[in-house]
């Protein structure tokens, strides 16, 4: 009897052996034969590979069933980065030592994995929810140290990048755990961008690049979100039993928010992933149709550390019209309630910059002007000549009833 050759097995064998070893061993295999090479070269393959390396499904992987097999070879990669991240993460914490001071630096082999091209594969695994991931919290909580950026816009692009991921973060989990740490956000984000950034004090009429302004929202989000269900968790300490904060009822998270229909995201490990990643939501939410499908919810609040955060509800609905001459440009109205009082909401939208400055009136009396940047979760305004008054507003459907 004639020996069995490796390029003679069953297709359905070689998919087997395939799928039981790695992202790499796939690769490799695809050098050995055309047979092999066409085996290798299924999506449905790379699939099941990142599921056979987890007891935890991760359904949420944006790519469709005719991505073509390199697009799942890039996420199958980062879904291995993710476990060597995780496991790195587990050691750290069993062996780390902590003071009322200071606690144990990580590892060289942690610290590695955050440079210049850390986030070219983290934001799209966080946007897609991936399960590995998002328990290793400690990852996303570690600063870049000693990293050297090439210029200002490097250093915007990775901040965007952490503020991203963070605020991903505290809108998916509601642990006391992920509040508190979200705390150290702004310091991070000081420390990347090199100049600190203060998310309750209003600059007022200093102009700032669209780039700081959209990080600075997008600070404010997370930490406002974390700090309501910071107050929930001492209300249900204090009460003893369980609380329904106004976080949980009436702010959206990442699971509710369809982040695949509204990020366009580049694929992991691409060069120009800090850039695409800061515009991935652009083509899909800076449009007439978007703004004007649906109603709209707003998180009016002061936010002060100092004391108790409050919110106001807001119900608005846009209407949309062209600017002749100015593609770029977006006229924006909306009108609608905040409690019993009528608002009303006038504005021009950049395209481009992804922010507008609108002017609100409530009960045709009191006039207030806003700054608004547009973010993957929304839009986030802060209130000019205030000193930290934010309005968060989001699709009505995005939370829930």
């Amino acid at each position: 009897m004639a020996p069995l050759r490796l390029d003679g097995l069953p297709t359905e064998i070689k998919q087997r052996i395939i799928i039981i070893g790695s992202h790499e061993t796939a690769m490799n295999l695809r050098q050995v034969s055309r047979s092999w090479k066409r085996v290798a070269s299924e999506p449905f393959v790379y699939k099941a590979i990142m599921e056979n390396r987890s007891d935890v499904s991760w359904s949420t992987i944006p790519l469709s069933r005719n991505a073509p097999w390199f697009s799942w070879v890039r996420y199958a990669l980062a879904d291995s980065r993710a476990a060597e991240l995780a496991t790195l993460t587990d050691e750290y914490e069993k062996t780390r030592t902590v003071t009322l001071d200071t606690m144990s630096p990580p590892s060289l082999a942690l610290s590695s994995f955050f440079n210049e091209k850390t986030y070219n594969w983290i934001p799209q695994l966080m946007a897609s929810q991936h399960p590995t991931l998002y328990n290793t919290f400690k990852a996303l909580k570690s600063p870049p140290d000693g990293v050297e950026w090439r210029n200002e816009d490097s250093s915007l692009l990775h901040a965007y990048s952490v503020a991203f991921c963070y605020t991903l973060k505290v809108l998916s989990h509601t642990t006391e755990k992920d509040s508190i740490i979200s705390d150290k956000l702004p310091l991070l984000l000081s420390r990347t961008l090199g100049q600190p950034i203060q998310i309750w004090v209003n600059p007022v009429l200093v102009s700032s690049p669209p780039m700081k302004e959209r990080i600075r929202a997008m600070t404010v989000i997370s930490t406002f979100r974390a700090e309501l269900r910071k107050q929930g968790l001492r209300e249900a300490f204090d009460t003893g039993r369980k609380t329904e904060t106004v976080a949980d009822r009436l702010l959206p998270t990442t699971q509710s928010i369809p982040f695949q229909k509204l990020l366009s995201l580049p694929l992991p490990f691409s060069p120009d992933t800090a850039s695409q990643i800061v515009d991935c939501h652009v083509s899909n939410m800076a449009t007439a149709s978007f703004f004007e499908d649906g109603e709209w919810l707003g998180s009016y609040f002061d936010y002060d550390p100092q004391r108790k955060t409050e919110i106001s509800v807001l119900r608005m609905k846009f209407s949309t019209s062209t600017c002749v001459g100015s593609p770029d440009l977006l006229k924006l109205k909306a009108v609608g309630r905040i409690h019993m009082a009528e608002v009303s909401l006038d504005g021009v939208f950049s395209r481009s910059r992804c922010q507008f400055r609108a002017t609100m009136v409530q009960q045709h009396w009191q006039q207030s002007t806003w700054d608004f940047s547009l973010l993957p979760c929304g839009l986030a305004g802060l209130r000019i000549h205030s000193q930290g008054s934010w309005l968060w507003m989001y699709k009505a459907d995005w939370v829930g009833s």
